[in-house]
């Protein structure tokens, strides 16, 4: 049990494969209880998960197999939509840092402005990012 690594399983087939070892462990006369399926599997966590590992370490009272994988797979569904999040937050800040490097000639920040080849061309009803004030 203690050289499965979840790698890029999800928690739920983690989880599963360990009940299996631990279940021939079993089959095998070898005395195995659910907190030694716990610690195996908090052990090969990542730091994302060391609020949950801190929450388990830290019982003075014994939770089922089920509760944990429940605790587990919810901190798994809350990983990936903070990674979704983060992801959007990116492409966002990409997409908009690939449009301030449009620059007017003129004042060098005006928005919305077409420059060709170093000619200012259509900048004159623009305004300029810094100071608000129409381009001329």
């Amino acid at each position: 049990m203690q050289n499965l690594k979840k790698g890029t399983m999800t928690m739920a087939d983690y989880i599963l494969k360990m009940r299996g070892f631990a279940d021939c462990l079993i089959a095998a006369g070898q005395i195995t209880t659910d907190q030694n399926v716990i610690m195996s599997v908090l052990n090969d966590l990542g730091l994302e998960y060391d609020p949950v590992v801190v929450h388990f370490t830290s019982r003075e009272d014994y939770v089922s197999l089920s509760e944990a994988q429940y605790i587990l797979m919810s901190q798994e569904q809350r990983l990936a939509r903070l990674h979704s999040a983060v992801s959007l937050d990116l492409s966002n800040a990409t997409a908009n840092l690939a449009y301030g490097n449009n620059q007017c000639n003129q004042c060098g920040g005006c928005r919305n402005n077409r420059v060709d080849r170093g000619r200012n061309s259509g900048c004159s009803k623009l305004t300029c990012q810094l100071c608000d004030r129409l381009v001329t």
